[in-house]
């Protein structure tokens, strides 16, 4: 599997780490420079065949180097526009939210440990 499998969706299938590889190499890349087609292609190859740890892994990269505070809108609803995109962006915000928890966890830990002192 390679980069222009994806972009030109004649992916059949791929291990995961096969698919790891190429989606770190598309990091390298900017999604927003693909022409619509391939960025299509991308995001199909997210929703239906990449791993979902992969994808949301993937995600945010691209929220992290592409889409910039100030937030662009128009890049959100180009990237989440699509409803099984809207999956993975659930996907992702439970992910947010766990990660939230176990450092809220983390904290209440080292109160109670300095408490103890």
């Amino acid at each position: 599997m390679n980069i222009s499998e994806i972009l030109t969706a004649t992916v059949n299938s791929a291990s995961v780490e096969e698919q790891k590889e190429v989606l770190d190499q598309m990091k390298e890349r900017k999604i927003f420079d693909l022409n619509e087609a391939e960025r299509t292609n991308l995001i199909n190859f997210l929703c239906d065949k990449a791993d979902p740890e992969l994808a949301i892994d993937y995600l945010f990269h691209v929220l992290d180097e592409e889409i910039s505070y100030p937030i662009d809108d128009d890049k959100v609803k180009i990237l989440f526009s699509d409803d099984r995109m809207r999956k993975l962006k659930d996907l992702m915000m439970e992910k947010l939210q766990e990660e939230d928890e176990a450092s809220e966890d983390e904290v209440s830990e080292d109160e109670v440990s300095e408490d103890e002192v």
